[in-house]
């Protein structure tokens, strides 16, 4: 549904469309209101989909139909023609989904899952549970016949009281005609506190710099190591519990409990107290020579946090050897790697190894020094699970710049690439509320 103004410059712009095409429509009128049809198979085809087109009130309104669930009064409906009793409106469904996450009104979206599982699980239970049933008679197949058991009805929509809904919507939507900003998030609404808790409690660092969208790439995961076992032992335990009865659901838990978390605590043992990791690619710039092109300067950090950073990397040094006689000072001092581990001499980067407070932290290039001197000030603090931030500029542009200089003719679909001004942002996070994912994205127009 669309707001309009002009309904004739619609028609006018399904009129061109249709005599570019060659496909036309049927005129049909509901109640007094004009509708087209276009029909999307093929004439040969038993049953057919249509693609039904009205203004109605100021709306324009696009929809599908089908001969497999052909029912004109939902169609009235969904045109709206026909009003239903209680609306999302009457229901305050938007007011609330806007209020609870502080989400911005210029777009919301949700999906009810209790609604779902309830088409899945019942024969007439609600409109999608018989539009399910009408169509499973028409194809004399229900592939949906073990879920529509009592036992996996009542399991079900337990599972979706728990986790009853995912809602979308915008903190920040800007749009001008040199610059765009969008930021969306997604919520997948829980009410079960013990996987709430336990996921809060793996939560982990991520640094700062991750967050940044002016590099090229940037990935963190934070995970507190001293929690994950516990954790996931937890959630473990609250998914084999209750036993299910429903049929597919007790095949999901008997394959779980065939295995432990708990045996991750072999692993985890050895990086004792690490909270996050990050990793960083700021900049990086390749020469112009066609004969020998070769990396000129990069600029990057790799960091690992920890509680005591210094422990670790001691205990590194007994698996790795060739770290062995690296001695690393406590007080934010580097030392040059190629002292102890040479590189070619074609790379012409000098990477550099330092513990910054309480990181430990692998850094080349000025920009990289920068970044790894400021993280030395940043305390551990739980803020995230995990972040992905890239600038598609700073990615395509040296490397097509590179492809322009041998006289080659790029391909148009990268070329488009080199004044891609974008950056963007991914984010995954668990709040009380539910699990969290952020996407951002900031866009120039090309000059």
């Amino acid at each position: 549904k669309v707001e309009v103004q002009n309904a004739d410059a619609i028609w006018a712009l399904l009129d061109k469309a249709e005599t570019d095409s060659g496909i036309a429509h049927t005129n049909i009128n509901l109640k007094g209101v004009d509708v087209r049809s276009y029909q999307l198979t093929s004439e040969t085809k038993k049953e057919h989909v249509n693609l039904i087109v009205a203004v109605h009130n100021g709306l324009l309104t696009a929809t599908i139909t089908t001969s497999l669930l052909s029912d004109e009064v939902l169609l009235e409906t969904a045109l709206g023609i026909t009003p239903i009793e209680k609306s999302v409106i009457d229901a305050h469904i938007i007011d609330d989904i806007i209020k609870n996450n502080d989400f911005m009104n210029e777009s919301i979206g949700y999906i009810n899952h209790q609604v779902i599982a309830t088409g899945l699980t019942s024969i007439n239970g609600n409109l999608l549970a018989v539009q399910l049933s009408q169509l499973f008679k028409k194809l004399k197949e229900d592939p949906l016949i073990e879920l529509r058991t009592p036992e996996c009805k009542q399991e079900l929509t337990s599972i979706a009281n728990n986790w009853p809904r995912t809602v979308a919507g915008y903190d920040e939507f800007k749009v001008t005609d040199k610059e765009s900003t969008f930021n969306f998030r997604t919520v997948v609404e829980s009410n079960n506190l013990v996987l709430l808790d336990a996921y809060q409690a793996m939560r982990g660092y991520i640094p700062s710099y991750v967050q940044d969208v002016n590099n090229v790439f940037s990935f963190g995961l934070g995970i507190d190591i001293n929690q994950m076992v516990p954790s996931l032992s937890a959630i473990w335990d609250d998914m084999l519990t209750p036993e299910y009865q429903c049929g597919p659901l007790a095949k999901i838990q008997g394959e779980m409990s065939q295995n432990s978390p708990a045996m991750l605590g072999m692993f985890t043992g050895m990086a004792n107290g690490v909270k996050g990791f990050g990793a960083s690619l700021i900049d990086y710039k390749i020469n112009e020579d066609l004969d020998n092109p070769q990396l000129e300067s990069l600029d990057a950090v790799v960091s690992l946090s920890a509680e005591n950073p210094n422990v670790l990397f001691n205990l590194a040094k007994t698996l790795a050897p060739e770290l062995a006689d690296i001695q690393l000072p406590t007080n934010g001092n580097a030392i040059e790697l190629n002292t102890i581990i040479p590189m070619p001499e074609e790379i012409k980067i000098s990477p550099k190894l330092a513990i910054k407070g309480e990181h430990i932290v692998l850094f080349a290039g000025e920009k990289g020094e920068a970044v790894a001197n400021a993280l030395g000030e940043e305390p551990l603090v739980s803020n995230g699970l995990m972040v992905i931030s890239t600038d598609y500029r700073k990615i395509f542009k040296p490397l097509l710049s590179l492809w322009d200089l041998t006289g080659e003719s790029i391909p148009e679909d990268f070329n488009r690439m080199k004044d891609y001004n974008m950056r963007s942002r991914f984010s995954l996070d668990v709040e009380q509320k539910g699990f969290e994912v952020e996407s951002y994205i900031n866009y120039y127009s090309t000059q």
